[in-house]
């Protein structure tokens, strides 16, 4: 189900299933300044590549349940991932937000960026169930870049893992 609340914002349930298959891509994105939600409780099979991102406006990705498998999905710059069940991996890349509650079954991975990335926790506690890793990848100023995590707390009853893959980059 699609709908399109004014000619920028949108938003989509799958309460069906989606298969993006191997070399095809399923971008999710806003449009000018406007606002995208997208809510899955149903099946996904990522063959390709599925993102999310927004250059201005606000984007969120709802897990109300469902599975998802395959490739994860990027969440990119500006997107908030609203968790609360089913299986699965995300990828979150710039700058993000994570809500809710990682469902066992579920890996979420924060990568740092090159010039730095901050995850948001929005002012909550995020409940970890499932597996979560901070990751400050790459070396250099090349690639990768330091993880900062703020406003909020974790509270870890599955994995927590935080990787650094050089010394000058950093977790927060």
């Amino acid at each position: 189900t699609a709908t399109q609340s004014s000619p920028y914002s949108w938003s989509a349930v799958n309460d069906g299933s989606i298969s993006v298959a191997a070399g095809a891509a399923l971008q999710l994105a806003t449009s000018f300044a406007g606002n995208a939600a997208f809510t899955d409780g149903g099946a996904i099979v990522n063959g390709g590549s599925i993102s999310m991102a927004t250059s201005s406006g606000a984007a969120t990705w709802t897990q109300s349940g469902g599975s998802l498998s395959g490739n994860p999905v990027v969440l990119g710059n500006g997107t908030t991932l609203a968790d609360s069940a089913g299986t699965g991996q995300f990828t979150l890349e710039g700058n993000t937000a994570i809500t809710g509650t990682i469902p066992a079954g579920q890996t979420v991975t924060a990568e740092g960026q090159a010039n730095g990335t901050t995850l948001s926790l929005k002012s909550a506690t995020l409940v970890d169930d499932g597996s979560l890793v901070l990751d400050a990848p790459g070396s250099g100023t090349s690639s990768g870049g330091p993880l900062i995590v703020t406003g909020g707390g974790i509270q870890d009853n599955g994995s927590l893992t935080a990787q650094v893959d050089d010394p000058s980059w950093m977790i927060h």
